[in-house]
């Protein structure tokens, strides 16, 4: 971490004749500001206004090598400008057809279904047991009015058989039919409990269910690999622009006897600005358990450092001919942000719902012993000395 209220600055970094690199940002930012509108599955507007609007005043003679580099150029300006007409169409057909497919998951829908069944059982089974402690007590009082009157017939009417008969009979039926309401109740409980179970896994099904990202149907898949298409289209119209512009600079400024162009300036004006427009708009894989972010990576060293270098080869490459932007993505993109968001990274300690600063300090850093003086070679004109050699610190 940097001074308080200053800048990050890696060690590696060689300040430049005229000041700090051009990789600590400058007053050159070719990205115009995001547009309030735009969708939500559009890459970040990165260099295509300045490539589309710088254009070269034309050569004053109409032969020779600088006239074809600027007519090379204007071609690749008007493919570029096809290709981001393409790019919006695709943009919108994936919009109309988001808007054109029900948002409601199947899998949801049919779990739902299963809750309100199963809840409507529950219901249904609990007023059964309800109704059942009625029958039961009902029972009961008319166990307890027979008994009461065997007993009444027994002491006034002991000699009349009939009558001690027939109380008896009363007497046993209603015991009989108390009994049976007992079982039925029973009976109603056990099914109170099993509907409640099945409410209690249905609702569990539709969590799951709901946990689980809906597919896309195969309509708004294919409309976003033609948008995806026509964003690599795009991109590589951009890299035949830049080219082309380079060829031309060259070629102008040879036929004028001139020297050659300086180094365009670099897209993005700051480091801050390329992980903003560029870096996580075209990385947004699922943050879980597996993976780490910080949205404050500019207190991790590490993270600077790595963002850094990404950027730097980024500006390098944008301005080489195809595949370059393939190979930025496979050998540093790929590589800086698997190394930046593994689970044991640098943001190891950090997490979307715990932002304490203590998470955001650096681990110690590894124990080792400086080598024996003299046993490699020392370089008196680098940057960074060996800690022998420094006054100061590492400026």
């Amino acid at each position: 971490m940097g001074p308080a209220g200053g800048r990050v600055r890696s060690p590696l970094r060689r300040p430049g004749p005229a000041g700090p690199s051009r990789f600590r940002g400058g007053e050159h930012a070719c990205v115009g500001p995001r547009t309030a509108g735009s969708p939500p599955w559009s890459r970040p507007q990165r260099a295509r206004t300045a490539l589309l609007g710088l254009h070269r005043r034309p050569p004053q003679r109409t032969d020779g090598p600088a006239a074809a580099a600027y007519a090379a150029l204007r071609a690749a300006q008007s493919a570029l400008a096809d290709a981001e007409g393409t790019v919006r169409v695709a943009q919108a057909q994936l919009a109309d057809t988001l808007a054109a497919t029900p948002q409601e998951n199947a899998a949801v829908a049919r779990a739902a279904e299963e809750v309100e069944s199963a809840r409507a059982k529950a219901h249904a089974a609990a007023t059964a047991v309800r109704a059942a402690q009625r029958t039961a007590a009902d029972r009961v009082g008319a166990v307890e009015v027979a008994a009461a009157k065997l007993d009444a017939e027994r002491t006034h009417n002991a000699a009349d058989d009939v009558k001690l008969v027939e109380a008896a009979e009363r007497h046993d039926k209603a015991v009989r039919a108390q009994e049976a309401a007992q079982e039925a109740l029973l009976e109603a409980h056990e099914s109170r409990d099993t509907a409640e179970n099945l409410l209690a896994a249905a609702e569990e099904q539709l969590a799951q269910a709901r946990a689980v990202p809906p597919r896309e149907s195969a309509a708004v898949v294919a409309a976003r690999e033609k948008v995806a298409k026509a964003e690599r289209a795009r991109d590589l119209a951009e890299e035949r622009v830049a080219a082309a512009r380079a060829s031309y600079d060259r070629a102008a400024a040879l036929e004028s006897g001139q020297d050659a162009p300086a180094a365009s300036a670099p897209s993005f004006a700051s480091l801050p600005t390329f992980v903003d427009r560029y870096v996580l708009p075209n990385w947004r894989h699922r943050h879980d358990r597996d993976t780490r972010w910080c949205e404050r990576w500019w207190l991790h060293e590490e993270a600077v450092t790595r963002l850094e270098a990404l950027w730097e080869a980024f500006e390098a490459m944008r301005l080489e001919p195809a595949p370059s932007l393939s190979t930025w993505l496979r050998d540093h993109f790929d590589h800086h942000m698997s190394m930046l968001t593994r689970v044991d990274g640098t943001f190891a300690g950090c997490s979307p719902r715990t932002h304490d600063e203590p998470v955001h300090r650096a681990g110690a850093v590894w124990a080792h012993t400086e080598p024996p003086a003299g046993l490699f070679d020392v370089d008196p004109e680098s940057v960074v000395q060996p800690q022998s050699h420094q006054q100061g610190g590492v400026a």
